[in-house]
């Protein structure tokens, strides 16, 4: 081999050398892969836990990063086994609450999502948990006399029921308050009223108000009280005729009376209101539906009249109005069953109606809805007997079912929602 050659080949050799020098020391120095933020665990809802509240606080363990990255979160949760709904993204905290209720007696699956500023996640195990059941007993035999046709609110903090009707169909004018449900107070056995059902009652000017109602013939008298003791008569001939299954509301800071019966199955749609329960108005209602037996409630600034009794049988529509002049029918025929003497509470930013009957047919359904319109059946049977002339009331963030009747008897058991 010349000289020429040699020198060619050592030239190559020492060229080759040198590029894979080159490549490995480049490789040596190449910024290493990011890392995923480290396992982490849930916290709580504990795992299998059960009766958990309808917007429940989930919290888990801090998610670290290799990097010294900052983590944020993804929430998921849904009712499969492997759940899949991103309920909430970008989490800065290791705490979310739920913000809308969920459903009752329902299983729902969680798991959370740690993210790092370059977009390598860890996700945790899955946990399960069950929401409350819809209501539970508080007392089967509260203090007073099982009755229907009475009327309950709530004032200086306390549920009170008053009057009504008991099982030996007498009418009944005494009133009890709680601030449990369960430990019930006589607050006066015989009020200065007589004793009547099918009337109404609105808190008003601090102070519990009765109006009408039926009471060995038809009543238009008004009477107001700052403790369920001691009784005004406000008037006894207030300017509307004389009615029962009518409807009250506070509305505008006026007390409103609405429809009602005059005689058996005479449903009106006049419109009364006051501010001193002395002098009434008659309101040139336009549109307003002839009703008894009905609902009304005050929900999202306007008077909601729900269901009951028209001119040509049961119904299961639902009006409204933001002046008590004129009324908009938002829908013609809701999802539940026709009805009347059942309950509609508001609650939760919804509307709820509870029970009633239809003929001979009782319910111990629930629905509620947002909007009026679109209405979610929250079960088909709840676990109190099916029942009309029922209560209704929120208190305490709890709905509560007071009382009524139901195929057997005149009832004075207590439920809440959970």
């Amino acid at each position: 081999m010349n000289k020429t050659n040699l020198v060619l080949i050592f030239s190559l050799l020492t060229m080759f050398y040198s590029c894979n020098n080159d490549h490995e020391n480049n490789h040596e120095t190449s910024p290493p892969k990011n890392a995923a933020p480290n396992k982490f665990s849930l916290l709580d809802v504990s795992n299998g836990a059960i009766e958990v509240a309808l917007k429940p606080t989930l919290s888990w363990s801090t998610a670290t990063d290799p990097e010294n990255d900052p983590i944020t979160y993804d929430l998921v949760m849904d009712n499969n086994a492997n759940p899949s709904t991103v309920i909430a993204t970008n989490i800065h905290k290791t705490t979310f609450t739920i913000s809308n209720s969920l459903q009752f007696s329902t299983v729902f699956y969680w798991k959370v999502i740690a993210k790092d500023k370059a977009g390598n996640s860890t996700e945790s195990s899955i946990f399960s948990f069950t929401t409350n059941v819809l209501f539970s007993q508080v007392t089967a035999n509260a203090g007073f006399a099982g009755r229907l046709d009475h009327d309950t609110m709530v004032f200086n903090d306390k549920m009170w029921v008053i009057g009504g009707t008991d099982a030996s169909y007498n009418s009944r004018n005494d009133i009890w308050n709680s601030s449990d449900g369960k430990t019930w107070t006589e607050i006066t056995a015989n009020a200065a009223f007589s004793g009547r059902g099918s009337f109404s009652t609105v808190t008003y000017n601090n102070k519990i108000w009765v109006i009408g109602g039926y009471s060995s013939g038809n009543k238009n008298d008004v009477w107001s009280s700052s403790d369920g003791i001691n009784w005004i008569e406000m008037t006894s001939n207030a300017n509307f005729s004389p009615r029962y299954a009518h409807t009250s509301v506070v509305f505008d800071n006026k007390i409103w009376v609405i429809g009602g019966e005059i005689g058996s199955l005479d449903v009106r749609n006049d419109i009364w209101n006051s501010t001193d329960g002395i002098n009434w108005t008659q309101i040139n209602a336009l549109g307003a539906p002839r009703k008894g037996r009905h609902t009304a409630v005050v929900f999202n600034n306007k008077i909601w009249l729900i269901a009951g009794l028209g001119p040509n049988g049961l119904t299961n529509d639902v009006w409204n109005s933001n002046d008590g002049v004129n009324w908009t029918e938002v829908t013609s025929n809701a999802p539940f069953a026709k009805r009347y003497y059942h309950t509609t509470v508001v609650f939760d930013n919804k509307l709820w109606v509870i029970g009633g009957i239809s003929g001979s047919t009782m319910y111990n359904d629930v629905w509620n809805s947002s909007d009026g319109i679109t209405w979610i059946q929250v079960t088909s049977d709840a676990p109190f007997s099916k029942r009309d002339l029922h209560t209704s009331i929120a208190y305490k963030d709890k709905l509560w079912v007071i009382g009524g009747r139901d195929t057997n008897s005149r009832k004075n058991d207590v439920w809440s929602m959970n």
